[in-house]
């Protein structure tokens, strides 16, 4: 994955006086109140905002580093593992992939994600263009999860279409065949951000990440 991405922080999309807050809380204080009075569909949207988050904003992994790993006989190893970034690190992060597997610092997020998919389906992608300025006609995408029961331009559709609402305020949302669809702006909250995205300053958008849930006990309309 383009190193270009390492600093993406997906933002919660409170709104404060016309414009989304900029330093988003700590992930553990987005939690409860805030959430549990948003309607179900929103709520599920938001505990999938904050999986994603707290990975994107774990910016130790983007550092070479080394892990200890068992042997089969008991005995351990040291690994070097190479610097994780952006989307692929995300993606590895959700699912256990390899080594990144057992970071105890994944888990929450993996075991939050794990609940929401219990009642929920869910498709989520990411939209960029590899941390340069976002520009709405060159985006990229990388779809992180996928089911059946959308267009393939579900994404696409509301990133494109509601740009300067996702930019300027964070987000944006609609129906389509009976999902929930939401879009939220991607900015960089922290300065360590601009040693990579130096053409930006803090607060600027650098990605969009796209949310879509159905509850597991609704039928879905057929995908045109």
């Amino acid at each position: 994955m383009d190193r270009s991405l390492v600093c993406l922080l997906a933002v919660t999309g409170v709104v404060v006086g016309g414009a989304s807050l900029l330093a988003p809380l700590p992930v553990e204080a987005q939690s409860a109140p805030r959430r549990a009075a948003l309607p179900p569909e929103q709520a599920a949207v938001a505990d999938l905002d904050l999986s994603f988050q707290s990975i994107f904003s774990d910016v130790s992994k983007t550092k070479p580093r080394k892990m200890k790993v068992r042997n089969p006989d008991g005995t351990y190893r040291e690994v070097a593992l190479k610097p994780e970034f952006g989307v692929t690190r995300v993606e590895s992060a959700l699912k256990g992939h390899g080594l990144l597997g057992a970071h105890a610092s994944d888990r929450p997020a993996r075991e939050r994600l794990a609940r929401v998919r219990s009642g929920w389906h869910v498709m989520v992608s990411c939209l960029h263009n590899g941390g340069k300025a976002l520009n709405p006609a060159a985006m990229s995408k990388d779809v992180l999860t996928w089911e059946e029961g959308l267009p393939r331009d579900w994404d696409t559709g509301i990133a494109k279409g509601s740009f300067a609402e996702i930019t300027r305020l964070g987000r944006s949302s609609r129906k389509v065949n009976g999902w929930y669809v939401e879009a939220r702006a991607v900015r960089m909250s922290k300065r360590d951000c601009l040693s990579c995205h130096t053409w930006g300053k803090l607060g600027d958008p650098v990605g969009i990440m796209v949310y879509a849930v159905r509850p597991k006990n609704s039928p879905s309309k057929a995908s045109r």
